[in-house]
């Protein structure tokens, strides 16, 4: 039995192009990811800080708004239409961000009480650490 099979120039071909395609999407998923991560690192920014940022140059605001939605869409249909990865790039503006035509409004973010038992164990964890 031999070690490999012979393909011929166009099976090759084709696993070629195969490959080619699946570099593309790893790369197109690693775009979502990295824009996802960027997203979530700069609206965890304190209220004040984060509308200091967007209101000191709308035009440059809206500029970013608008490229990054563009590339995130572009991204995510690639994604989607190759039913490629898990994770889409954001396109809209976190819900407690809205823009009122002149500036952007960034209202307190809602926080959600700790489920009880994340709760109790954060209880229990600091229980042990005082007995220490």
């Amino acid at each position: 039995m031999p070690l490999f099979t012979e393909r011929t120039q166009l099976e090759k071909d084709l696993a070629f192009k195969d490959s080619l395609i699946l570099r593309a999407l790893e790369a197109a998923n690693h775009s979502a990811l990295t824009l996802r991560q960027c997203y979530d690192q700069f609206y965890v920014l304190p209220t004040e800080r984060l509308s200091a940022v967007l209101n000191h140059s709308i035009p440059a605001t809206l500029e970013m708004f608008s490229g990054n939605t563009a590339f995130g869409q572009a991204v995510n249909s690639a994604l989607d239409s190759a039913e490629f990865g898990t994770v889409r790039a954001p396109v809209e503006l976190p819900s407690n961000i809205s823009f009122d035509g002149s500036q952007f409004i960034v209202a307190l973010p809602l926080t959600e009480e700790p489920k009880p038992e994340i709760a109790t164990e954060i209880d229990e964890t600091q229980t042990e650490l005082e007995a220490l």
